[in-house]
């Protein structure tokens, strides 16, 4: 609104000079009347003289648009100061929303961060106690097997020891059956009697033998 302070200086300016430019000066044929009267008008002035009569109304225009243009301008300045504001506001507002906004992204990112990290965590734990509990299978596992292999080598030797007894039993029978063979052959192949006359066997040895045994 600066630009019109200037434009109504031009304007005055050139209603005060009019008189004096040829290109702005009335004709004489216009004449200035006053009409107060209607009974008695009254001529004021023709050509030239008019401009300098209507001297007073130039001097209310001019007056009135340099209150105007003074009024329009604070007008103007309250409005600017106004928006000024009212802008200042909104950028304090959008800065306030925009630093509100990127503390939520904050928030968020931390959540997500310390979720990923909780649940990393509880994954690790869950992986801890599931090779815990692997190791202590596998522990159980080699104990078994120590203890089974414990008892097939016991076993093992129980059976050897077993066999070995068996081996020496059937060795040992086999030596009394040779050995009862021997005798009972050469009993047999002998001319000996008992003093009833009855021939001395090996059967008739082990008849008596029990008799006396039961005696």
């Amino acid at each position: 609104m600066i630009w019109a302070i200037p434009l109504v200086i031009c304007g005055l300016l050139l209603a005060l000079l009019s008189p004096f430019l040829s290109f702005l000066t009335p004709s004489e044929s216009i004449v200035l009347v006053d009409v107060a009267d209607p009974n008695n008008p009254i001529i004021l002035g023709s050509g030239a003289n008019t401009l300098w009569v209507q001297w007073q109304c130039w001097a209310y225009i001019a007056a009135f648009c340099l209150v105007l243009v003074t009024l329009s301008g604070v007008l103007f300045n309250a409005i600017r100061a106004f928006s000024d504001e009212v802008i200042i506001e909104s950028k304090q507002r959008l800065s306030q929303r925009s630093a509100e906004l990127e503390t939520l992204k904050q928030e968020y990112r931390q959540k997500i961060q310390q979720d990923v990290l909780n649940e990393h965590a509880e994954k690790e734990e869950k992986f801890k106690q599931w090779e815990k509990g692997l190791l202590s299978i596998q522990h159980q596992t080699e104990e078994q097997e120590r203890k089974v292999q414990h008892w097939i080598a016991q076993t093992q030797h129980a059976l050897k020891q077993k066999q070995r007894e068996t081996h020496s039993k059937l060795g040992q029978r086999d030596r009394l059956s040779e050995q009862k063979r021997c005798i009972a052959q050469f009993l047999d192949e002998s001319n000996w009697t008992f003093p009833n006359g009855e021939k001395f066997t090996y059967s008739a040895l082990l008849k008596r033998a029990r008799q006396h045994k039961k005696e």
